[in-house]
């Protein structure tokens, strides 16, 4: 364990008075992974779940989420 809290604390490089440390640079980048992913499953719910009780057409749909593309598509092709 305390070898996981020194490669953590391990400094990378001097910013003026701060330092970048390992830890440091793995939240940001473990921030930015978790915030797309919760963006990606907002265009999911708005897409899938207010778009389709709107009267938006097809193309406005396909504009805003590409999912419902599919799902419209996938739709289209079972009833036929």
């Amino acid at each position: 364990m305390e070898a996981l809290r020194q490669l953590w604390g391990y400094p990378l490089f001097r910013v003026g008075e701060g330092v970048l440390t390992v830890g440091a640079v793995a939240t940001v980048l473990l921030s930015f992974v978790a915030l797309y992913l919760v963006s990606l499953w907002v265009k999911r719910l708005i897409t899938r779940r207010l778009l389709t009780r709107t009267s938006l057409d097809l193309g406005a749909r396909e504009a805003i989420g590409k999912p419902q593309i599919r799902e419209s598509l996938n739709q289209r092709l079972r009833l036929r």
